[in-house]
């Protein structure tokens, strides 16, 4: 009798054993795929690039007028929005990334992609003086290329006669002006204001008898 419970208790024991070897292998295979999944998940994460900041630094010795951004650091690529603000009476002449001058956009705004180093935002800002013409030119129009200018800056005027008329004279302030190599009536803007006029006379044509 003894020995029939014996028997009956070591083949009891051998399924129990049979069972859980038989387990071990899922068990393992479920907390080996958790265990990878979770160090995978770690080692892409340690991949990932981080974008390095870059400085965005306002020179400091800027003159009758603001400069601000809208933030001190960003990453390569990053848009950067600048506000120049001159001082009353003034206008902004340049604003300027590591010396290179910006051109203001569509929206009236200074904007640049940030490069991969720290910039250095400036500005500069002068008074701005105004290009009238005269209107009461007769028998032509005359054009400038621009209503407003800066101390020393580059002017054109362009004179157009109506026809059968041509351009007698070009004048700036009452002064006349001398046409350049190019045919081009050109004037450096004074620091004052201009008043920019012509004058167009008929032409008659000479005829020499033979």
């Amino acid at each position: 009798m003894e020995k029939n419970k014996s028997w009956k208790k070591a083949a009891a024991f051998a399924v129990a054993l049979t069972m859980v070897c038989s387990n071990i292998p899922a068990q393992l295979g479920q907390t080996g795929l958790l265990s990878g999944s979770v160090l995978t998940a770690s080692a892409q994460k340690e991949q990932e690039p981080v974008n390095e900041a870059f400085s965005i630094i306002v020179d400091e010795f800027i003159e009758d007028g603001e400069v601000t951004v809208d933030k001190q650091e960003a990453s390569e690529g990053d848009e950067v929005i600048v506000t120049a603000t001159p001082s009353s009476g003034l206008a902004v002449k340049s604003v300027t990334i590591n010396g290179e001058q910006m051109a203001v956009n569509d929206q009236g705004k200074y904007v640049f992609s940030m490069p991969a180093e720290d910039v250095l935002v400036s500005a500069e800002f002068a008074k701005e003086y105004s290009i009238t013409v005269d209107d009461s030119v007769e028998n032509g129009t005359v054009e400038v290329d621009k209503t407003k200018a800066f101390y020393e800056d580059s002017v054109t005027v362009t004179p157009k006669a109506d026809e059968g008329y041509a351009v007698r004279s070009v004048k700036l302030n009452d002064e006349q002006m001398a046409v350049n190599d190019e045919g081009e009536y050109v004037f450096e803007m004074p620091e004052n204001d201009v008043t920019v006029s012509a004058e167009f006379a008929q032409e008659h044509t000479i005829t020499v008898a033979q």
